[in-house]
């Protein structure tokens, strides 16, 4: 009996670190789509020429790099609720 009290601590503490590291994805998560915000108000501050230039296409990869890590990041604490 006592083995299988244990089994259930562990598991509890292991379905508590899981909420600890969803938590943490969730901040970066926030922390991403500031940045994305920012990023997309710099790009809508440029001009139409700078916006075709090489810093208006940076920003625009940018904004693409960051819809798709916070969408991955979405995808994992997704799967993470699943556990």
């Amino acid at each position: 009996m006592i083995g299988k009290e244990k089994e259930i601590n562990m598991n509890v503490q292991r379905r508590n670190e899981i909420k600890k590291v969803m938590n943490s994805i969730r901040t970066s998560v926030e922390m991403l789509e500031s940045i994305l915000s920012d990023e997309a108000y710099a790009f809508e501050s440029m001009t139409e020429s700078l916006q075709s230039s090489e810093n208006g296409i940076v920003s625009e990869d940018a904004q693409s790099v960051l819809e798709d890590a916070i969408e991955a990041l979405e995808e994992a604490i997704e799967c993470l609720e699943d556990i």
